[in-house]
């Protein structure tokens, strides 16, 4: 439950700024991110956020749903991500925080679906990477999505291609290619640990 200091915070603050963005990312590092995700549900629902706010409180309800293991705020954070595409379709961030809520909701959900989402994460991903060719982010999703999909167990990947037959093909390659871009974008230890592990299963 928020305390009631959060409280005072949340009706002082004026709704869907940035100050009121970063006090709810601060009672997510205090009370989890369950409360923040309520923090910004409130924050929602008085004012008229633009594209940039709808996608952070996307990834914020995403993020609720993972770590609760309960699929509660997924349906939230899809509405979200999908307003803030339609509402600023030229924003690569949109469609990089509607390719983690789909990969969030894939380590919720059941094998046929995890095999019917998994090209939807590839496909925002690409999308935002053609927005901007210096995304990072996108480019680290699209390497971890060829890593891991190259990755699937033989049952797995016949689900794959059962329910979705046209499905793009997953290869280490791509793998590394995506990686070395992320990593050149923003040369962060995780990422290199990925793009290592992307070369050794290349070879």
């Amino acid at each position: 439950m928020l305390s009631t200091i959060a409280w005072l915070v949340f009706w002082m603050m004026p709704p869907c700024t940035d100050a009121a963005r970063v006090e709810a990312e601060r009672i997510g590092s205090q009370a989890g991110r369950e409360a923040r995700a309520v923090h910004m549900d409130l924050l929602l629902s008085r004012c008229e956020p633009d594209a940039a706010f709808m996608s952070h409180a996307a990834l914020m309800f995403a993020e609720a749903a993972q770590v609760s293991k309960n699929g509660r705020w997924l349906p939230d954070a899809y509405r979200l991500a999908r307003t803030a595409i339609r509402t600023e379709p030229g924003s690569a961030f949109a469609y990089e925080i509607m390719s983690d809520v789909i990969a969030i909701d894939i380590e919720l959900t059941h094998l046929f679906r995890k095999a019917v989402l998994a090209d939807s994460v590839r496909l925002f991903a690409t999308q935002a990477l053609r927005l901007d060719a210096n995304s990072a982010k996108a480019a680290y999703i699209l390497g971890r999505w060829h890593l891991q999909v190259a990755d699937l167990p033989a049952y797995a990947a016949m689900a794959r291609s059962m329910l979705t037959p046209s499905a793009y093909p997953a290869r280490y390659e791509d793998a590394v290619r995506y990686l070395e871009l992320a990593y050149r974008l923003n040369p962060d230890p995780e990422i290199r640990q990925w793009l290592d592990v992307a070369r050794s299963k290349s070879r």
